[in-house]
């Protein structure tokens, strides 16, 4: 009886981990659509709470500059999801910041991806694989470009 059960047990858990690991994939897959993200492209998200202090929004702005001059010319997307309610706000976030990439507002992206509530910055590959998740506290040039190498040892020849 005991050995049914744990059976049982393990059916439900490993059902459990499949569906939540097919519905992030499916949430990564509606975003490639939306953001146009193409095979070998690095998709960048950055959030910005713009009701913080103004260190929340250059901290990130950052990690711009850095992958510019770092990574060359590699395929990186850049997207800033800002917590605001109203288009008018985006506009004055591009404007304010010279903005020139992607602005949405954020519709509650970390939850889709399963990333932590307090992420920055999340770096994607375009199969909609993490390969870096900062707190605006942890953001370091030096740490993601380590992060960006070693999924590159790993997962490209």
């Amino acid at each position: 009886m005991k050995i049914l059960i744990i059976a049982l047990c393990l059916v439900v858990l490993q059902s459990t981990q499949n569906e939540a690991y097919s519905e992030v994939n499916t949430d990564f897959e509606e975003i490639k659509r939306e953001f146009n993200i193409q095979k070998g492209d690095y998709f960048v998200m950055i959030f910005f709470d713009l009701g913080a202090c103004e260190k929340y929004i250059f901290t990130p702005l950052g990690i711009v500059n850095c992958l510019k001059e770092k990574v060359g010319d590699v395929k990186v997307k850049f997207s800033a999801f800002v917590s605001v309610s109203r288009e008018k706000e985006l506009a004055i976030f591009k404007k304010n910041y010279s903005w020139n990439y992607d602005c949405h507002r954020d519709k509650d992206y970390k939850e889709k991806l399963g990333l932590k509530r307090s992420a920055a910055v999340a770096v994607f590959d375009s199969e909609g694989n993490t390969i870096s998740e900062m707190k605006l506290f942890d953001i370091n040039c030096d740490k993601l470009m380590t992060d960006l190498e070693e999924y590159n040892k790993l997962y490209k020849p």
